[in-house]
């Protein structure tokens, strides 16, 4: 550990160059967070509800994007700490308004929570996934390299469904 923590607080670069202005977004959170394979599932879980909602109304209702792109995890190393990011492409005049409709839109879920027919399909979309990757030696390689650095039971891959079952507004 450098001790290279991310800045706190707004950043913003600006990079001048191709043909046409075009901006590039990222919204980032990160702090302190225990890591466990349930906790890891939550985030990856939230940012998938996450993707479908803020696609809906940066994209959808607004018209102001092509597509979002929303991750989340827990890293163990150098420290325990989570990431969480917001990510779209837009006119640099929208910047600003698209930025507002995320938070916005962040608020609501953080205060009011989601319909279960987004965690209904979080769910459906990570059981279907499983299912594919079962079948796929480099799911089983990635898995078991996971599981052996991280210490944990090999035998807790099969055990996905709990973790499924997990996911609920």
């Amino acid at each position: 550990d450098v001790g290279a923590d991310p800045a706190a607080g707004p950043l913003e670069v600006r990079v001048e160059m191709g043909l046409e202005p075009k901006a590039r977004v990222r919204l980032l959170w990160t702090g302190p967070a225990a890591w466990s394979r349930e906790n890891q599932h939550d985030i990856a879980s939230l940012a998938a509800v996450l993707q479908i909602r803020v696609r809906e109304v940066l994209r959808e209702d607004l018209g102001g994007v092509y597509g979002v792109g929303v991750s989340g995890g827990i890293s163990t190393r150098p420290k325990e700490r989570y990431t969480f990011s917001i990510s779209f492409g837009c006119a640099p005049e929208n910047v600003d308004s698209l930025i507002e409709a995320t938070s916005k839109e962040i608020e609501a879920i953080r205060t009011q929570g989601f319909d279960a027919s987004y965690t209904d399909k979080i769910r459906e979309i990570q059981r279907r996934d499983r299912e594919v990757d079962l079948r796929e030696n480099g799911f089983w390689l990635r898995a078991l390299k996971s599981y052996y650095s991280l210490d944990l039971d090999p035998r807790l891959v099969l055990d996905h469904d709990a973790l499924v079952d997990r996911v609920t507004p």
